[in-house]
């Protein structure tokens, strides 16, 4: 019996050091970006692994270092919403392009609500909105996903404060104050 008991505890040591915790809907890549990487089109896109996306922060943050300005999309389109990407990009260093195709943006910031899976009864948390960062592509309206972001909680949250707890999220993570 001891040694079961042993084997367990363990397993439970093992798995609590493969375990990295990180938001609903984001599963952090932990190793770099390939060496080499010449240009920021060569470096990993976000991959979708059942209902998450799996997405490189230190590739994150190399595009964001090399990056200048971003194009603003929130669905639906109001003034919290675009308020709140405004201030992130701000936060970020960036400048918002007029998303014109003479200059169009370097990256393109998209908050969107998901879609609820059905019903939610009782007390618990779903999720409520997700934040993409797109790489801009030539001639597409976006390009190469690098991170995705998803918040969740109270389901009766008024749509402002989802907006405005995703960007708190999202700037605690990549250590922005």
């Amino acid at each position: 019996m001891r040694l079961s008991s042993r084997a367990s505890s363990l397993f439970l040591i093992l798995l609590a050091t493969v375990v990295c915790i990180a938001p609903a809907g984001v599963v952090f890549a932990q190793d770099p970006p390939p060496s080499g990487t010449s240009s920021l089109s060569d470096l990993p896109a976000c991959t979708l692994q059942g209902r998450s996306y799996i997405c490189s922060k230190p590739a994150l943050g190399q595009v964001l270092a090399a990056t200048r300005t971003v194009a603003i999309v929130s669905q639906p389109a109001n003034h919290a919403s675009d308020a709140a990407l405004a201030s992130l990009a701000k936060s970020l260093g960036k400048t918002i392009s007029a998303g014109s195709e003479a200059s169009p943006a370097d990256l393109t910031l998209r908050l969107t609500p998901v879609e609820p899976a059905g019903v939610s009864v009782g007390a618990g948390t779903v999720d409520l909105a997700m934040l993409n960062i797109f790489l801009s592509a030539p001639g597409k309206p976006t390009g190469k996903l690098v991170w995705s972001e998803t918040y969740n909680g109270d389901p009766d949250m008024p749509w402002p404060a989802v907006v405005h707890a995703l960007t708190r999220q999202f700037k605690s993570h990549m250590g922005i104050k």
